[in-house]
């Protein structure tokens, strides 16, 4: 699990009267935003100091907040005791809302540590004034109004890199996943590093932090304490970051273990002790499993048309956990392998998902027909695409890559987008693009062939060889079909200009018409296992 030290490491040195860095690996000081009404919102600052016992008098607490032009818009004063925990409210009139990707505001709060006039320590925290709610109306509200999860997951690791990522990674992860329009990245299956929560924070991406509660447990003791501590960390050390908006408890959990439900309850009860303000969460792949009901919003893995099911009937699946449940879930995981190097012509076959062949046509396949499924469905509250990038797995031996998983949106180096990134681009952003999607099948075998062309603009025109096929007719995911355009022999050249409300955008590529006997080199990969 690419052990060792895989993030930065500092040495701090303190005053013997500190705010304590030693308070399960916080800063030290919690926050906690109420909004009563627009005019105004409470921020409870709460700081856990370490004291000497000396000159306590001659101390004092400050928490300031400033806006972004660095203007002290609101303070706290406070003398202290030997109590070590102390309790600052803050009022701060008109905020300017953190509002996610429309418009992540940041203020700053100080919390300075003082003697005799001089600062002796000083802990600052990036905050951002903001509510989150899942309603049955109108599914995820942030402060107060709708707004869509359009999520993806995320492992913290990549090629040749592992877990050790640098700054400039972790903030290329983010530009890549807004560039493609998401706006929620759900934590998968462990808390990651403070640096990603603050990127996330600065660029408005909304957040779901799990605790690594997955699959299986013992039912002892010592695996419930450690679960304990661990989400007690997660919280103490994640709570200040406006990104985070959910807690989640646990993934893909076995029926039927015993003591699960109770120390699931009790794992819940923890985060209401510990945070009322964001939804509890988890992520469940059993139907009409007792714990789904624990969570206050569950939501569901499933794969149909990779792991088993069609993709053709998910609106009833979904209906179903939505009865079971009594109110809106959300989709935590979907989708299917696809591989770069690997390809398949003709109609969509799905090919076993423990082969070595995961075309990238399957995986485009998949995505556009589960896609419209979900994308308007009432009873979701919101959806996350499994996985954003292709993530190492040990244990899998499978697609044209032993111990990958490969069913990213973008490749194990993080550096290739596939055909499915730019279908949810389409989807997901109103920055005018137009793709063409099976770009990546160069060689073909068959004349006549469908062509299908992301594309978000209104107006799509397809061109071979410089003759025009005619202007596609999308569907209602931004999908622009062609039916039977036939290649000639050698190179062809593939284009299309889109165009809407006065702009037009261009994509092109080539693809060789082969002639039979050198079929070999259209399909890549080893052979199916068996």
């Amino acid at each position: 699990m690419f052990g060792g030290l895989y993030r930065p490491v500092h040495l701090l040195v303190t005053d013997k009267d500190c705010i304590t860095p030693l308070h399960m690996g916080s800063p030290g000081v919690f926050v906690s935003t109420r909004i009563p009404d627009i005019s105004h919102a409470v921020i409870d600052v709460r700081s856990t100091l370490s004291l000497s016992g000396k000159d306590i008098d001659s101390l004092r607490l400050r928490a300031a907040i400033l806006d972004a032009a660095n203007r002290v818009v609101a303070t706290s004063m406070s003398s202290l005791s030997k109590d070590p925990s102390v309790l600052q409210r803050l009022t701060l009139l008109h905020p300017h809302l953190w509002n996610g990707i429309k418009d992540p505001y940041l203020y700053s709060l100080h919390v300075s540590l003082i003697r005799s006039n001089k600062i002796i320590d000083e802990v600052i925290q990036p905050i951002g004034i903001r509510t989150v709610a899942i309603t049955e109306s109108a599914g995820f509200l942030l402060n107060g109004k709708p707004y869509p999860i359009y999520g993806v997951g995320r492992k913290q690791e990549r090629l040749s890199d592992g877990w050790a990522l640098t700054a400039q990674d972790e903030l290329s992860d983010a530009q890549m996943i807004i560039s493609m329009g998401a706006t929620a990245v759900r934590d998968a299956h462990y808390p990651m590093s403070q640096n990603w929560h603050n990127i996330c924070d600065r660029l408005g991406l909304l957040l779901w932090d799990e605790i690594p509660f997955v699959n299986d447990m013992t039912n002892s003791a010592e695996f419930a304490a450690n679960l304990h501590e661990q989400l007690q960390e997660t919280i103490l050390q994640l709570n200040n970051h406006p990104s985070v908006s959910f807690w989640g408890l646990f993934n893909e959990l076995k029926k039927n273990r015993p003591g699960q439900d109770d120390l699931l309850r009790s794992l819940k009860a923890q985060v209401k002790n510990l945070d009322t303000t964001r939804p509890i969460v988890g992520a469940s792949n059993q139907p009409n499993a007792s714990f789904n009901k624990i969570p206050e919003f569950i939501a569901f893995n499933n794969y149909p048309g990779w792991y088993g099911g069609t993709v053709s009937n998910w609106t009833s699946y979904i209906a179903e956990r939505y009865r079971e449940v009594g109110h809106r879930i959300a989709i935590s995981e979907y989708g299917a392998g696809g591989a770069v190097t690997q390809h398949q012509e003709g109609p969509p076959t799905k090919p076993l998902s423990n082969s070595y062949f995961h075309p990238e046509e399957y995986e485009d396949y998949v995505h556009e027909q589960l896609y419209p499924q979900i994308k308007d469905n009432t009873h979701l509250w919101g959806t996350f695409v499994w996985v954003m990038f292709d993530f190492a797995a040990n244990e899998r031996d499978e697609g044209p890559m032993t111990g990958i998983n490969n069913k990213g949106l973008v490749t194990h180096d993080h550096q290739l987008p596939k055909d499915a990134y730019f279908f949810y681009q389409a989807n997901w952003t109103k920055k005018p693009m137009v793709y063409i999607a099976s770009r990546r099948m160069i060689e073909r075998l068959q004349s006549a062939t469908d062509i299908h062309v992301y594309s978000n603009m209104s107006s799509v025109e397809l061109f071979v060889n410089g003759r025009s096929f005619g202007k596609g007719q999308a569907d209602n995911v931004h999908v622009f079909r062609w039916k039977n355009v036939i290649l000639s022999p050698g190179r062809n050249h593939i284009q299309a200009i889109a165009s809407g409300a006065g702009e037009f955008r261009e994509d092109s590529c080539d693809w060789i018409l082969l002639a039979k006997r050198e079929s070999h080199s259209v399909h890549t990969g080893k052979n199916n296992k068996m």
